[in-house]
């Protein structure tokens, strides 16, 4: 069975992302978007929902080397897009004075505290297999 797609017409990026329409097929989105400037055609799988545990959000942690939760705008834990980059981490220097290193984690999580629990084991094993970088000056903290 063929699954049914769609076809956005989208420009811009970051913060001037938008979506100029939405057509059934690429025939379509093509003629649309020749109406337009820098177009991009994205195509989407209706009704495809991410593969995800039962009850689990994906949700961003920052954290420092002591397992300090870093808010991020604000907030312990975010709930973001899910994307293949689950359980996977990288590290930045925070911007705080002086800067301090930190790690980004995305987890998939019942709730903020359980998000938390993984990335605190998660930095452990950083740290433990020597993964985990103290010096800042390997970043660029501009």
């Amino acid at each position: 069975m063929t699954k049914a797609k769609v076809f956005l017409i989208t420009a811009g990026t970051y913060s001037d992302y938008r979506i100029l329409g939405a057509c059934s097929t690429r025939y379509a989105a093509t003629e649309w978007a020749s109406l337009y400037p820098d177009y991009e055609i994205e195509e989407f799988e209706l009704d495809q929902v991410p593969a995800h545990p039962s009850g689990h959000q994906l949700r961003s942690v920052r954290m420092d080397s002591d397992g300090n939760v870093v808010p991020i705008f604000g907030k312990v834990t975010m709930v973001c897009e899910p994307d293949s980059n689950a359980n996977e981490w990288k590290q930045d220097a925070a911007y705080k004075t002086p800067p301090i290193a930190t790690m980004w984690i995305r987890v998939w999580a019942r709730d903020a505290r359980h998000a938390i629990k993984i990335a605190n084991e998660k930095r452990i094993q950083a740290i433990a297999s020597g993964q985990w970088i103290e010096n800042l000056r390997q970043y660029d903290t501009k």
